[in-house]
């Protein structure tokens, strides 16, 4: 198992976790809160997020490009242009015959 981030927090490491996860790597955390399975007690203060030897180097990037992404402040990935301009909004509504077959209104 290779280290391949040191969180600030559990919070901060389990969204790692999940970032890497999600993308079809196995993650785990390791830290003072978490028993390090090797030796049954925590092993160190730090939040670590670990993963196998092989994936650490696609893990690491992926974690870079987290990092370093731009700021979205946009919570659902949609952006609205607002104006100050009020709009009129037309709508074609159909228009119904209410009389019956014998031409008395309904």
């Amino acid at each position: 198992m290779t280290p391949i981030y040191v969180a600030e927090s559990e919070l901060d490491a389990q969204l790692v976790q999940d970032l890497l996860v999600t993308a079809g790597i196995a993650a785990h955390i390791f830290g003072p809160n978490m028993a390090d399975p090797e030796a049954g007690v925590p092993a160190t203060r730090q939040v670590r997020v670990v993963v196998e030897d092989e994936e650490a180097a696609e893990a690491r990037q992926l974690v870079h490009e987290w990092q370093t992404a731009p700021a979205d402040n946009d919570d659902d990935g949609f952006s609205v242009a607002i104006d100050d301009e009020p709009h009129e909004i037309e709508a074609s509504v159909p228009v119904f015959d209410l009389t019956d077959a014998a031409g008395d209104k309904a």
